[in-house]
């Protein structure tokens, strides 16, 4: 019995130890199945390397713990968007190399103590979006190292000081959205680091002096309160906000009454918002004592959107430090010339939005250095230069949105000579009469748009002498009779949307505006014959020789004068969309020399001369949509090289001529689309250069073919004509080509053979009958910046200080302003653009070659950005030097095909009679720069 007793015992023990060995061999977690079953989706983590280290993206995978197996590598950890409700003490004992924690966005509501304490090197936690109601006051113990802590929109009702005053580097703390109803800072003096403090839209209602000591040692720059419930702010409240705060919000909290004894006490605030907080009275200080305290250097004061109904003398007494003030979008509707006594320092005043009805004399001479006043979207009915006298500084003025009717009708002067901007837009003015402006004498900008002006006087702006931009843009009408001819200065003016009436007897209005560069006439009800006089031949853009950009759409131009833009050679802008054009004559643009962007939309063009583009070698855009062409002709774009866009989509284009001259030079982005194209063989060559060409092709799939394409290809893309699989080799064309090629191959042959006999009787009888002249560009000192760029390699450098430079000295004293190398390129621009700077603005360039500088890429790309302008340019402008002979072998691809086209160049050899001929070979080179035949392909 005890035996068995016994062995029982036994039994009993080893089955106990083998229970304990599989336990110990089972895998730990963080102990429960929850768990287990979250840890199979370790694999679905996104593990990838960042210049800030491993980053562990964890996101959004619906897990409820910490992922057990991530690398000890990881210091960045993105948990957000899960199902995580517990971090215990456990969770991220693998992971002390952690510096950025996010877990935002789970249901978390329990942080046990230990939790973050493996985690020393912590500097970010993002947990906002949480359940968290408290937190341990051991909670970061361990994380001395961290600096933000974003705890938003959770249900947290105090101040977690306790749980945050372990951490002595913290520098922001984000408490937004809480339910958080007390501020209670202590125990966070340890905050020495601390600049950022957001406690948005909580329930605090009461703030004490008190609350803020703590923080009185710490740095904190920015404080917001935005959006609780803050009834009342004592006398220095915040005073112990020593700190120079820039950003001080208190915005959206229902302060009834407001003034300055809440910040007494502080020092600095760059910017203080109360908007939005019910203020209706500005309350200055009543006690006498208040008077001798240091006031806190406020510089911009935010009360905008409020319900102020005035503005006593005295309101804003404290601010004196203040440079900008906002009462916008209150209901302010008079105002005295003391409201703003004292404030001595103010820039900037804006009172837009508000009820203003008048503005007394001299409303704003307390505030001397007042630069800008917005008194915009008011009830103001008169405008009287009263009203700004004693404005010592004022330099812009915004009276727009009011409903002004009378604009200085006694003609009084004004006194604020310093103004440069004046925008009465938006308002009722019927007429400006002349002396409406006088002593404006500094005004740079005036804009009297979207008025009922019907009318102006002849000397209307004849006070404006330094006016650089006017805008007349919306009124009832103009008429044009020597209303501008006073505007020396201007450089932009605008008379869009207005009718405007030209007298026929005085055409050139523009005539003295010779810096005038925008002129915009949209929609201004213009005919052809307003713009071009045919009894005086006088065009109204005379005189406007700096003209740039001109908008002519929405007119009535149904057939333009070709001397209509004559003497506008610097426009580079013409839009005339809309202006139900008929005709373009030939040569209407040819006067238009530096036109790159032309716009014709939506006209009724029919056809188009073919040399209608000659001459326009910048043009780049090209827009002629929604016309009624039926073709294009074949020369129409031969002479614009530089067309990088080209659309006439809309029209009835049926085909395209073949030798049709389309760009093919550069990328070209093509709208042909909305046109009935007839998909034959006949279109085979422009199918082909759609293909071959680089055309970036518009809307392909509403370029159609139209019912008279061959069958199988009617409403189909033109794209998905294949001239292969329809037209045919042509035999009688073939034996015909055949048969011309066998010819020109023996008559190339025999004329091979006698070529110098040849070339020698031509050259005669080419002397004999025309003579021969050279196309060349003569030496003139005064057409460029700089007679000669040199361009060497530093191995060439003592060749240069040893034979060139003195030779040039000696031999050719004109050349006086020369560019020696890199050290003498334009020192304010980048290096490839003063490159390209020197090699413009000189009259030739030299390029000096030797063994060493042949096999340096900075050589040949100076070489091939020569050649460039040679090819745009068209003269001979390059010479090539070779300092020492070079191998053939190790002549470069560029040097190559610069000689093969019988560009010059000169070899320096020691032989003295061998310098003699290069010293003059040089000296004629620099007399003048020759036309060239064709360009070379780079």
């Amino acid at each position: 019995m005890a035996a068995n007793e016994s062995n029982s015992m036994i039994c009993v023990h080893l089955m106990l130890v083998a229970l304990g060995i599989v336990f110990l061999l089972l895998p730990q977690s963080e102990g429960t199945a929850e768990d287990v079953a979250s840890n199979k989706n370790l694999r679905k983590c996104n593990l990838k390397n960042s210049s800030h280290g491993l980053i562990a993206d964890c996101n959004n995978l619906g897990l409820r713990a910490v992922p057990q197996h991530l690398p000890i590598e990881v210091n960045t950890l993105a948990l957000s968007s899960n199902n995580l409700t517990t971090l215990h003490d456990e969770s991220f004992k693998h992971l002390p190399n952690l510096v950025t924690l996010a877990a935002y966005d789970n249901p978390l509501s329990v942080i046990e103590n230990k939790a973050l304490w493996p985690l020393t090197m912590l500097r970010l936690v993002i947990l906002h979006h949480c359940n968290l109601q408290t937190m341990s006051p051991l909670l970061f113990v361990k994380n001395t190292l961290l600096t933000k802590l974003e705890l938003g929109y959770n249900q947290l009702d105090t101040l977690p000081c306790e749980s945050l005053a372990a951490i002595p580097r913290l520098s922001k703390i984000e408490l937004v959205h809480n339910k958080i109803k007390s501020l209670n800072f202590k125990g966070c003096s340890r905050w020495s680091h601390l600049t950022d403090v957001n406690l948005r839209k909580n329930e605090v209602q009461e703030v004490h002096q008190s609350d803020f000591l703590p923080l009185q040692n710490t740095t904190v720059g920015n404080f917001s309160l935005f959006g609780n419930k803050i009834h009342n702010l004592s006398t220095k409240v915040f005073s112990h906000l020593t700190s120079s705060i820039d950003n001080f919000i208190l915005q959206g909290n229902p302060l009834k009454p407001f003034d300055i004894r809440p910040f007494l006490g502080m020092t600095y605030i760059n910017k203080l918002s109360i908007s939005t907080c019910k203020i209706d009275q500005l309350l200055p200080p009543d006690n006498a004592s208040d008077y001798h305290t240091p006031y806190p250097s406020i510089l911009t004061l935010d009360v905008s959107k409020n319900s102020i109904t005035n503005v006593p003398p005295g309101s804003f007494w404290g601010f004196i430090w203040l440079k900008m003030l906002i009462l916008s979008d209150n209901k302010i509707s008079s105002l005295s010339n003391e409201s703003f006594y004292q404030m001595t320092s103010l820039i900037e005043l804006n009172i837009s939005s508000n009820k203003l009805v008048s503005l007394p004399p001299e409303s704003f001479a307390c505030v001397p250095n007042l630069t800008t006043l917005d008194v915009s979207k008011n009830l103001l009915q008169n405008l009287s230069p009263q009203s700004f006298d004693g404005m010592l500084l004022i330099r812009s003025i915004f009276l727009y949105v009011n409903r002004i009717t009378d604009l200085n009708s006694g003609r009084r002067f004004w006194t604020i000579g310093t103004l440069r901007v004046l925008d009465i837009s938006y308002n009722d003015i019927a007429f400006i009469s002349h002396g409406t402006f006088t002593g404006l004498t500094s005004l740079q900008v005036l804009d009297v748009s979207n008025n009922q002006v019907n009318s102006f006087s002849k000397y209307a702006f004849t006070d404006l002498i330094l006016l650089r931009k006017l805008h007349l843009s919306k009124e009832r009408a103009v008429f044009l009779k020597d209303t501008f001819k006073q505007l020396r200065t201007l450089h932009y003016l605008d008379l869009s949307y207005t009718q405007i009436k030209v007298s026929q007897t005085s055409i050139e209005q523009f005539y003295n505006m010779t810096c005038l560069r925008n002129l915009h006439l949209e929609m201004a009800q213009l005919k052809d014959t307003d713009l071009y006089n045919g009894i005086n031949n006088r065009s109204l853009f005379s005189g406007l020789f700096s003209l740039k950009k001109l908008l002519l759409n929405g007119n009535y131009l149904v057939s333009l004068d070709k001397r209509v833009f004559h003497n506008l050679s610097n426009v580079y802008y013409l839009d005339m969309s809309k202006s139900r054009i008929q005709v373009l004559r030939s040569g209407v643009f040819s006067p238009l020399t530096s036109l790159r962007f032309l716009y014709l939309r939506e006209n009724k063009l029919v056809e188009m001369a073919g040399d209608i583009f000659h001459g326009l070698y910048q043009l780049r855009v090209v827009y002629i949509p929604n016309n009624m062409l039926s073709g294009l002709e074949p020369t129409t774009f031969a002479q614009a090289p530089r067309l990088t866009v080209l659309s006439v989509s809309g029209n009835q284009i049926s085909t395209v001529e073949r030798g049709t001259v389309l760009p093919a030079n550069t990328s070209l982005r093509l709208n042909i689309s909305r046109n009935p194209f007839t998909c034959t063989c006949s279109l085979t060559w422009f199918r082909q250069w759609l293909q071959s060409a680089d055309i970036d092709l518009q809307h392909p799939d509403k370029t159609l073919c139209s019912k008279t394409s061959l069958q199988g290809l009617v409403n189909q893309p033109i794209m998905a004509f294949h001239p292969e699989d329809h037209c045919g080799a042509d035999i009688v064309l073939i034996t015909i080509l055949t048969l011309t090629g066998v010819v020109i191959v023996m008559i190339s042959m025999l004329a091979y053979n006698k070529r110098w006999w040849l070339n020698h009787k031509l050259f005669l009888l080419k002397l004999a009958v025309i003579g021969y002249e050279e196309m060349a560009e003569d030496f003139n000192a005064d057409n460029y910046r700089h007679h000669l760029n040199l361009m060497f390699d530093e191995a060439e450098q003592e060749w240069v200080d040893r034979v060139m430079r003195p030779a040039l000295e000696e031999r050719m004293p004109h050349l006086q302003n020369t560019i020696f190398g890199d050290e003498d390129l334009h020192l304010g621009m980048y290096y490839i653009p003063a490159l390209y700077d020197a090699i413009d603005n000189s009259f030739k360039t030299v390029l000096l070659l030797s063994n060493q500088s042949v096999n340096d890429a900075w050589t040949m790309t100076k070489l091939r950005m020569a050649l460039e302008h040679l090819n745009d340019s068209g003269l001979d402008k390059v010479i090539l030097i070779f300092v020492k002979d070079i191998e053939d072998g190790n002549m470069p691809y560029l040097v190559r095909l610069f000689l093969s086209r019988n560009k010059p160049y000169m070899l320096w050899t020691d032989d003295e009679d061998g310098q003699e001929l290069f010293w003059a070979q040089f000296g004629k080179s620099m007399r003048a720069n020759k036309a060239i035949n064709n360009a070379i392909p780079l």
